[in-house]
C-alpha cells in the first residue's frame, strides 16, 4: 500500500481532538471516511511518511460528510487534482472541511461511493483512479 499515514481532523466545539495513524489498513481508512459527518469529523488526510516526516507533496485530503464529500489530491511535483462530475453545476456548495467553512462548485462534490473509490485507488497505489474524471487545479 502507498499510504502509510492518516491524519484525522475531529473537533469537539473549537477543540481539536483528531488523531494520526501510522500504517493504517484500508478498513481503518474506509471507516474514517464513513465517519465524516461535516460537523465533528470533517477531514482526513492520507499520505506517506518519508524519513519519519509526512510527504506534503503527495497526499489526498477528503473532507465534508453527511452525503457530500470533497477529495483533493496533490501529486509529486505539486500538481493538484480534484474529481469532477460535469453533470453537476458550478453553483457553490457549502461544506465544513478541516473545521472551516468551504465553498466548492457542485461538480467537485462527491457521493460516498465515488469518494471511497477515489480513496481506495490512492491508498493502494498513490495514483488517481483512471475511471474517474479529474480536473487539474
Amino acid at each position: 500500500m502507498f499510504v502509510t499515514y492518516m491524519a484525522i481532523d475531529e473537533r469537539d466545539g473549537s477543540r481539536e481532538i483528531g488523531a494520526t495513524v501510522e500504517n493504517p489498513t484500508w478498513e481503518q481508512i474506509e471507516g474514517s471516511i464513513l465517519r465524516l459527518d461535516g460537523q465533528r469529523m470533517t477531514q482526513i488526510v492520507l499520505g506517506a511518511l518519508e524519513d519519519d516526516a509526512f510527504n506534503e507533496d503527495h497526499n489526498m485530503a477528503i473532507g465534508g460528510g453527511g452525503g457530500v464529500y470533497t477529495a483533493d489530491v496533490v501529486l509529486d511535483g505539486g500538481a493538484s487534482y480534484v474529481p469532477v462530475d460535469l453533470s453537476k453545476g458550478t453553483d457553490d456548495v457549502t461544506l465544513i472541511v478541516g473545521g472551516q467553512v468551504a465553498y466548492r462548485p457542485a461538480r467537485h462534490c462527491l457521493d460516498i461511493q465515488t469518494v471511497l473509490q477515489c480513496a481506495e485507488t490512492f491508498v493502494r497505489s498513490g495514483e488517481l483512479d483512471s475511471t474517474i474524471q479529474w480536473e487539474q487545479m
